[in-house]
């Protein structure tokens, strides 16, 4: 038995032997006071962009919720800027905000990395990594203890905002942890959500046990299953009201009385269980039903359900529309009618129909609408987007056969049926919902713009007809055949990550597409893009490819992403002269020797390889960002000539002789962590820096920093774990106070 089961099982007969602790499990499965048991019982606030102040390009990923920020460079003259009062200084650590830890890459023992801690950091870093980003700031607690920005981080994809902050927890990359979240959190709820989410879905930390036990699995066995997500059937036996100290449902099992099988769901998650159909009487004796749901021992073995999602069985009534009826020109949501006024001008009095009637254009995004009945009445409406909602029910949507573009982004929609006679629309968004079925959709010829990305769709045969589509958004769904998609020839950009794809050939045909996103699948033939010569921007990280002699065509790539590869060899990629951006991290690489006549590169991502010559990237002087962590180098006198960097990652290497860089003086950044570096003298004259690492080397003087005129007030050195004598009065710590005195922060 591990030390792992051996300690779940001390744990677990401990419990039983003290009749269990409902603080424990509450502590365990809902966070903070029971935060997470409401979802879906009341409207929510959906991420919003538009309130961030501060505005970067990530340029490092420390790990799954931590990176560094650049966010420009401070007014003429300045050390830093001011932003509602916060002093934001030009790199910045930032650490994820609303109660989000992910497993660490130093992990507490012995430094080694907790499970799925590199997974973390690849998917923050696949999220981030070069991208322009607004943070959010608290202004209740903008810093933490260790000076790091605390940010809600959103990032624009594929034109739509991205709060990282949820979508890591959505991966189940990410636990809520109420040592990081703070009493106020406007986006716990929604954190929560995409908590249940990857639950269900069992996605990351979730997935150890991935099928569906019996009871008679999970009792043989429990010791094995503690404290941990599984999915398990049984037979209800009774259902019983809570008490005063634990007010809800319980949902008894059969099992034999040691083991005492109880669900429970708590009092104020009973109204989004009883509007998915679940009332109390739903709980029959004798029904079979399937839940999701850590399993813990408080006693008996017990599962509290947060969410109907996390039932298996649901009757047919779940997901339907409310059917309300409402007298005719009466807004069923008030905050709809409050939208439709606006667009009006008319804050108050009736509403004739002949004013409804005149509104082409209604805009209500992240408006807390609910249901849509009486926007029927909006008959020559032409564009609607009320994306970011709670809109289950689309039937109100049906006779508004005037509509060219219609964004329902970001809502509970399952049922499409309603648009299918909508065909003169151009635009459609129904990213982020809770579609299945598309079959509504193969009569809408006209559309141009589809996105139905981060649904739950399989099958894409009705999209076989709409060969108008220009753009076209898959990523996020379980597609594995694209057949569907042969005749779509006028596509320009087709985005289909994250799905189960495998074979692209029938893609072969569209050759009019400029970018074209592939990542996260199971691909490990590209023949079928050799024709492609009009693509700009290719996306094929994390896939299976070793050959990629098919890309030597595509000779107007100006981006190309091949991270997470087993490549064979780069040499196909010589051809590539108008590259701009090549990312070939963790893809086991040893020879760069193709590289050295990509001279347009401007962003050079190697991490995570098995390089030891940099000699090819000697004539790469248009580069301005460079990655080299996680390899095997010693000797970096070929970067001396790559005088337009500005930043520069070579953490985690074997250098020792730092001299080659004495010259890049428009550096910026410089991360030399985890090396063997023992003189800084180089660095006296990069005036520029703006945030230094040189953690972890064998360094015992730091007087050079010192020298250095450009290090002043807001700039950040890291010199921890080295080889100074760090006593009072030493000549390293009176370095430090100096350094401290001009306003350096040092760590």
């Amino acid at each position: 038995m591990t030390s792992k089961s051996c300690t779940k099982e001390a744990g677990m007969q401990a419990r039983m032997s003290t009749g269990g602790s409902w603080r424990w499990v509450l502590g365990i499965l809902l966070g903070l006071g029971g935060a997470f048991s409401t979802f879906g019982a009341a409207l929510m606030p959906w991420p919003d962009h538009s309130l961030a102040t501060i505005s970067g390009t990530v340029i490092f990923v420390a790990d799954g919720d931590t990176v560094v920020v650049d966010t420009g460079t401070p007014p003429s003259g300045a050390a830093y800027r001011v932003v509602n009062g916060l002093t934001v200084h030009r790199y910045e650590r930032v650490r994820y905000l609303g109660g989000i830890n992910t497993p660490e890459v130093w992990g507490p023992v012995a430094g080694r990395p907790e499970d799925l801690a590199y997974e973390a950091r690849w998917a923050n870093w696949r999220l981030v990594h070069g991208r322009q980003v607004m943070l959010e700031i608290s202004p209740e607690r903008p810093r933490d203890g260790f000076g790091r920005l605390l940010a809600y981080v959103h990032v624009e994809r594929n034109g739509e905002w991205t709060l990282v902050n949820a979508e890591l927890i959505r991966q189940g990359l990410g636990v809520l942890d109420p040592r990081f979240h703070q009493p106020g959190d406007p986006y716990y709820e929604y954190f929560g959500q995409m908590r249940i989410e990857a639950l269900v879905a069992r996605r990351g930390i979730w997935g150890r046990f991935p099928g569906v036990l019996t009871m008679a699995e999970l009792i043989a066995n429990p010791v094995k299953y503690m404290d941990e997500a599984i999915t398990v059937r049984f037979t209800v036996t009774e259902t019983r009201d809570g008490r005063r100290r634990r007010p809800g449902l319980y949902v008894h099992g059969e099992s034999p009385p040691a083991f005492n099988f109880r669900v429970f769901i708590p009092e104020q998650s009973l109204s989004q269980f009883e509007q998915a159909g679940m009332q109390r009487d739903f709980w029959q004796a004798g029904m079979e039903i399937a839940v999701t749901g850590i399993v813990t021992w408080d006693r008996g073995l017990f599962i509290i359900l947060e969410s109907p999602l996390q039932v298996h069985h649901p009757p047919a009534q779940v997901g339907a529309p409310t059917g309300e009826n409402v007298p005719a020109g009466v807004f069923a949501c008030p905050n709809l009618e409050r939208a439709v006024r606006e667009a009006l001008g008319r804050a108050t009095g009736p509403l004739s129909a002949d004013e409804l009637a005149g509104i082409t254009e209604l805009v209500a995004s992240h408006r807390e609408i609910g249901p849509l009945s009486g926007i029927e009445a909006l008959v020559n409406l032409q564009t609607l987007r009320v994306d970011q909602n709670q809109i289950r029910d689309i039937s109100p949507l049906a006779g508004l056969r005037r509509l060219r573009e219609l964004d329902l982004g970001r809502n509970l929609v399952a049922d499409l049926s309603p648009l299918a006679r909508l065909t003169g629309l151009r635009s459609l968004n129904l990213s982020v919902n809770q579609i299945r079925d598309i079959s509504a959709l193969a009569g809408l010829s006209s559309l141009e713009d589809l996105r139905l990305h981060r649904n739950w769709i399989v099958d894409i045969s009705p999209l076989s007809g709409l060969a108008a589509l220009r753009r076209l958004q898959l990523w996020g769904n379980a597609i594995v055949d694209l057949a569907p998609l042969r005749g779509a020839a006028e596509l320009e950009t087709l985005l289909l990550g994250e799905n189960d794809i495998a074979d692209i050939g029938p893609v072969a045909g569209l050759t009019k597409l400029r970018e074209l996103e592939l990542p996260e699948n199971q691909i490990e033939d590209i023949a079928a893009l050799r024709g492609m010569v009009e693509l700009r921007r290719l996306d094929l990280t994390a896939n299976r490819i070793a050959d990629v002699s098919p890309l030597a065509e595509l000779t107007r790539l100006q981006t190309l992403h091949l991270c997470r590869n087993p490549l064979a060899s780069l040499t196909p990629l010589a051809a590539l002269a108008e590259l701009e951006e090549l990312l070939l991290g963790w893809t086991k690489t040893d020879d760069i020797a193709a590289l050295a006549g990509l001279t347009g590169l401007k962003s050079l991502s190697l991490g995570w390889n098995r390089i030891t010559d940099l000699a090819p990237l000697a004539g790469l002087t248009g580069l301005t960002q460079l990655w080299i962590y996680w390899n095997e180098v010693t000797d970096i006198r070929p970067l001396a000539g790559l005088v337009e960097l500005t930043e520069l990652a070579l953490r985690s290497n074997q250098i020792s002789d730092i001299a080659p860089l004495a010259g890049l003086t428009e550096l910026e950044w410089l991360c030399l962590a985890m090396n063997q570096v023992r003189d800084v003298g180089p660095l006296a004259e990069l005036v520029h820096l703006s945030e230094l690492s040189v953690s972890w080397n064998q360094i015992t003087d730091i007087a050079p920093l010192v020298a250095n005129p450009g290090l002043v007030a807001g700039d950040t050195v890291f010199i921890g774990n080295n080889l100074l004598d760090l006593a009072p009065g030493s000549v390293a710590s009176i370095a430090i106070l100096e350094l401290q005195r001009r306003g350096v922060s040092v760590r």
